[in-house]
């Protein structure tokens, strides 16, 4: 897949009035945010914050200090949390015209740790069909695939792990039970979810195996 069809970098992205009176440095840092190693198709990646403070010849302090600036004028969103970033202009630069451009789109959608960086970016490209749309009703229906349609709008790889769980729990008003193994509840909340979304779908790469897990509380 050609580099143009998902990555260019605004010709005139330092003149633009969130930018243009930013020190040279930080300039020189927002646009690497376009085209360093960690990007995405989507635009919301990991950033190697140590990686790419050597790259600019900074410190990982300055850098972080950059990202915060970024963050209050709007241009990038963050969860420090997963270490995530996402591009907030990424999307008015990028086109996805063929099948292999909107499939690593959505791959890389589907790959995002943080809920509510997922949930944005999600959003930013909602008029972006996936290249599997017309294959959805098999896809559902097949155990291979395990997508189940109310899966959708829960927050991506919710299955993985407990604190994902617990926060797919929170999103639909589920409330673990005593002696209740991670099964079960997990059970139940793909449950509520199927009944709360009969009618959305599950975006491509949500679809991640059972973990084994004993009873609730560990």
């Amino acid at each position: 897949m050609s580099g143009v069809e998902t990555r260019p970098v605004p010709v005139n992205i330092l003149s633009w009035p969130r930018t243009r009176d930013l020190i040279t440095q930080h300039k020189a840092i927002y646009v690497s945010l376009y085209y360093n190693p960690d990007t995405t198709a989507c635009g919301c990646y990991l950033l190697g914050v140590n990686r790419l403070a050597a790259d600019l010849s900074m410190t990982p302090d300055s850098l972080d200090d950059a990202l915060d600036e970024f963050a209050r004028r709007g241009l990038i969103l963050r969860d420090k949390k997963t270490g995530e970033i996402f591009v907030s202009d990424w999307p008015r630069w990028h086109r996805f015209g063929t099948s292999a451009a909107r499939g690593a789109l959505w791959t890389s959608i589907s790959k995002i740790q943080s809920r509510d960086l997922w949930i944005k970016v999600e959003s930013s490209y909602k008029s972006i069909p996936s290249p599997c749309k017309g294959k959805v009703k098999d896809k559902a229906s097949s155990k291979e695939e395990g997508g189940s349609l109310g899966q959708a709008r829960l927050p991506p790889g919710w299955r993985d792990t407990e604190a994902g769980t617990r926060a797919a729990a929170a999103l639909l008003h589920v409330s673990d039970l005593p002696q209740e193994s991670w099964a079960e509840f997990r059970a139940r909340i793909q449950a509520a979810s199927d009944a709360q979304w009969p009618s959305r779908i599950s975006p491509p790469g949500h679809r991640a195996p059972h973990p084994a897990g004993g009873a609730l509380g560990g």
